[in-house]
């Protein structure tokens, strides 16, 4: 389940491998690497992830991620997208001066999750 409550995005994954100060965390069916989090996380464990719309990025080709663009504004020094991704939405601000295309609604793009600044919340221990 991904939600985005102002300007964050939670997405619920899973705790797959803990290796000293990072977590690969597996989240639409791929998996990823964060940092540990102050409360430690143990393999296993569900977690959500914390992405800032900031940490998140759409690219035209690759990214960790494919997605499909349901909504994009141009903000003038800025690019708000809404992004489905494996049936969830993600939101997402693009402020990178280098990129100079606009996706619209309906475009399938790649999106990449800047792994350094994402924030895992410890969830339940699984059984």
């Amino acid at each position: 389940m991904a939600d985005f409550i102002g300007s964050t995005n939670f997405v619920e994954g899973v705790a797959r491998g803990v290796n000293g100060d990072t977590v690969t965390v597996e989240i639409f069916g791929r998996t990823l690497t964060a940092p540990q989090p102050d409360i430690p996380v143990s393999e296993g464990q569900a977690v959500k992830l914390v992405l800032r719309p900031e940490a998140i990025q759409v690219v035209e080709q690759g990214g960790q991620y494919q997605g499909v663009v349901r909504w994009s504004s141009y903000l003038g020094s800025l690019v708000e997208y809404q992004v489905e991704v494996a049936g969830q939405t993600l939101f997402i601000i693009d402020s990178d001066p280098r990129h100079t295309v606009i996706h619209p609604q309906g475009h399938e793009v790649g999106v990449q999750m800047l792994e350094d600044c994402l924030y895992i919340l410890p969830g339940e221990e699984s059984a």
